[in-house]
């Protein structure tokens, strides 16, 4: 599911987001992840072995908590096939393409440092 993210990941798919804006407007946001969610990108589930995720720390993005490892392996989600918009270790439920979300509003956008914004995203 797409969820509290910084642009960066978007900025590769949809250069209309430029992170060097100072000002990153809700409706620059809304107006990509609308794109992404008529675009109906596949997200997909894999499973990588534990050495493979230790070794990919950015697999766990903003995490607090590091994702169970079982059996050695680590469950990861990626949105997109051929232009991977994004993919990290799984963090529960999630949608099986983007096209599956409805409804959605951007909240605050935080400056997180000079590369990093937060933005809040609201489902109706």
């Amino acid at each position: 599911m797409l969820r509290t993210s910084t642009l960066s990941s978007l900025i590769k798919l949809y250069p209309l987001l430029s992170i060097s804006q100072i000002n990153v407007s809700p409706l620059m946001v809304a107006t990509a992840l609308l794109e992404i969610i008529k675009n109906n990108i596949p997200v997909f589930t894999k499973q990588i072995t534990g050495d493979e995720f230790r070794d990919n720390p950015h697999l766990a993005k903003g995490a607090a908590v590091s994702p169970p490892v079982i059996d050695n392996k680590v469950q990861i989600v990626q949105i997109g096939e051929d232009k991977i918009l994004d993919i990290q270790a799984c963090g529960g439920t999630h949608v099986k393409s983007t096209g599956e979300i409805e409804g959605l509003e951007i909240g605050k956008i935080e400056n997180k440092g000079k590369r990093n914004r937060r933005v809040n995203i609201r489902f109706k």
